[in-house]
């Protein structure tokens, strides 16, 4: 999958939470858009299950960036490529940094 080909799949995620079907499991997944719009990050956990995908993009000049966090390639890619979503609702997200990991420090979100 060529480069535009995962930023075009990245991109038709809708941004916050979703819920979608893999491999007739379902996952909840949320993709958040930092640097106005040159980061991305997905994360995805099978709801009921011990499967997830977790993903930076970043978008730079001449060669964009996949980074799968701790999986291969070919993982996250297959799937972006199949993963349907079956709804969304807008999240409003704020992280603080404590240490080397992160924890949420407020969520909002409304469904629609």
């Amino acid at each position: 999958m060529k480069d535009n080909t995962v930023l075009s799949a990245i991109e038709k995620l809708p941004e916050g939470y979703s819920e979608g079907i893999y491999e007739d499991q379902k996952y909840g997944i949320i993709k958040t858009v930092f640097n106005e719009g040159k980061s991305l990050k997905v994360s995805a956990k099978e709801l009921g299950g011990n499967n997830f995908i977790s993903l930076n993009y970043y978008i730079i000049p001449k060669n964009n960036l996949l980074r799968p966090c701790e999986m291969s390639n070919q993982k996250v890619i297959h799937f972006l490529q199949n993963v349907v979503i079956t709804g969304s609702k807008s999240i409003n997200v704020k992280f603080g940094e404590i240490g080397r990991s992160m924890r949420i420090d407020q969520v909002t979100y409304t469904v629609k």
